[in-house]
């Protein structure tokens, strides 16, 4: 319909001072239009970036929780004489070696996370 009275309109532009403030009008309206939807898209934007922030810094501190839990399940293994220890299959398929896991630089829930998930392979 707008698209149906601009065409008219740029036909009559250059003789009737009426269609030119008419397209003034039309033109203002229009950014206002452009400005509102550029308004609304920022501030979708803004709630997905401090949604997501806010569920990072949850999830974080789930992270954090867990692997402090790991710390002291390390611990308490440790205290109760057991190791962690990977799991590789015999060249020959006769049975399981258990190798002492060696992984500098990983820290005790780390390792044990690492063991844990050898473990459910």
């Amino acid at each position: 319909m707008i698209q149906d009275l601009l065409s008219d309109a740029e036909s009559k532009e250059l003789t009737l001072s009426s269609v030119k403030t008419w397209l003034k009008s039309l033109k203002a309206v229009a950014y206002d239009a452009d400005t509102v939807l550029d308004e609304f898209s920022y501030e979708l934007l803004r709630r997905q970036v401090a949604v997501r922030d806010q569920i990072k810094y949850k999830m974080a501190h789930k992270i954090k929780e867990i692997n402090l839990s790991l710390d002291d399940i390390y611990k308490e293994a440790n205290e109760i004489g057991l190791k962690a220890v990977d799991r590789i299959n015999s060249a020959a398929g006769a049975g399981r070696q258990e190798v002492l896991a060696t992984h500098p630089g990983l820290g005790d829930s780390e390792r044990l996370s690492e063991g844990l998930l050898m473990c459910l392979r």
